[in-house]
């Protein structure tokens, strides 16, 4: 799913949430939260690192082999989804 259709997607089932902000901006806004998101990820050292209201990202080394049979270490970032206040109360 590309930013602009998740950004419509929040429009619809969350209006409250971008309120009068234009869908280029709150694309533009969404798309730096990810780039943030992602440099602060990419520096993680290994073991499970939780970012209240997003979830917890668990960082492990792993080795890989490429296509011309040389292995590699490289690291493997799962993003495991928290869930919202409001899905936890009911």
């Amino acid at each position: 799913m590309k930013v602009t259709g998740l950004v419509k997607l929040i429009r619809e089932e969350k209006p409250e949430i971008l309120g009068k902000m234009t869908d280029k901006r709150a694309t533009i806004l969404f798309r730096e939260v990810l780039v943030q998101v992602g440099k602060y990820v990419k520096e993680l050292d290994e073991g499970v690192h939780a970012v209240p209201g997003f979830g917890n990202f668990r960082v492990k080394m792993v080795e890989v082999e490429k296509k011309d049979g040389t292995k590699v270490n490289v690291k493997r970032i799962v993003l495991l989804v928290g869930n919202s206040r409001k899905e936890k109360k009911n």
